[in-house]
């Protein structure tokens, strides 16, 4: 079960219908796609479909056109560095029916501005080039992802910076890791060390792809820590869970110090992914509630929890 941010992102189907986006399934292609292109890292596929998840939190509407999410899950692999991911994913796409809009300025502005990183000035260049297009080529009506691409192409053409050509060199096994994980645990308090140590909170890695810090959560081992008694309630949770919310935010802190003593500072703040791995267990366990209810019970318990964090978790995944 996934919880992203307490805010629930929609996909609108040619036909009108709609579902909630999930994020397992989106996890699932793009993992699929790096086995066919030959990249068998596990972590590749995590922190891809990471980006897709957090680009389409950042954005300002929670409904998104079917063809427009796989423009940008495309895109992010493709500035990612995985052009043949990414071509292997569009192999598979289901494709959807083209959603045509009539060629305006207008509806070439929402759609550039809406899928391209771009500043004000660059933004109004490409929207006059890719119109101009349009119009020579005498179209009335264009589908949203012929404008992308065409938005695309004029970017990385007019606003490359040019480099001189450098020598390839082979780079270091772990040149992805922006932060090791042994590097953070030296780095924060005896308090927060003891609760990696324990298994209560693990740390992944940060990597360059997608640089996110990545907690999990064992409420379990807490509760045995804490020498809650079963069955185990949010009142007696939350009496105790203080200094879980502190390591959190001071390895927050500390990733973040970290990174800006490296000279990476536009990577911070990091956003934060919580992941609970022994939820439906707890519940069970400890909770005493039915399966039905076991992840709704956990959800209730950590909500108060995770609002007192001082930075708020972009994703909340519950297992």
């Amino acid at each position: 079960m996934i919880q992203l941010s307490n805010s629930t992102i929609l996909i609108l189907h040619p036909d009108t219908t709609t579902e909630a986006l999930d994020t397992e399934e989106i996890k699932s292609r793009i993992y699929r796609a790096c086995i066919a292109a030959g990249e068998t890292d596990s972590w590749i596929a995590d922190d891809l479909s990471l980006a897709v998840e957090f680009a389409l939190l950042t954005k300002e509407q929670r409904m998104i056109r079917g063809e427009e999410l796989n423009q940008l899950i495309l895109s992010t692999l493709e500035d990612a560095g995985y052009p043949a991911v990414a071509v292997e994913y569009k192999r598979v796409a289901t494709a959807a029916p083209p959603d045509f809009l009539p060629v305006t300025e207008q509806s070439v502005q929402q759609v550039l501005s809406r899928n391209l990183a771009m500043d004000t000035s660059q933004n109004t260049q490409i929207v006059s080039k890719v119109l101009k297009s349009l119009n020579i080529l005498g179209m009335e009506h264009v589908s949203r992802g012929l404008i992308l691409e065409l938005g695309r192409q004029f970017r990385d053409t007019d606003f490359v910076i040019p480099v001189q050509d450098i020598v390839p060199e082979e780079p270091p096994k772990d040149s992805f890791i922006l932060l090791p994980q042994d590097v953070l645990r030296r780095s924060v308090s005896k308090q927060t060390r003891s609760f990696l140590k324990s298994g209560i909170l693990q740390v992944s890695h940060i990597s360059r792809l997608f640089s996110v810090l990545r907690i999990d959560l064992s409420l379990i081992a807490f509760s045995e820590l804490q020498g809650l008694t079963k069955p185990v309630t949010e009142l007696s949770f939350w009496s105790v869970c203080g200094s879980l919310a502190a390591a959190i935010d001071e390895l927050c802190r500390v990733a973040d110090s970290v990174c800006k003593e490296h000279g990476e500072s536009g990577a911070i703040p990091l956003p934060l992914s919580l992941t609970v791995h022994d939820a439906a267990q707890f519940a069970e366990t400890c909770m005493n509630v039915t399966e039905k209810n076991e992840l709704d019970c956990v959800r209730s318990l950590l909500g108060t929890f995770t609002a007192s964090l001082r930075r708020q978790p972009f994703k909340v995944r519950l297992q």
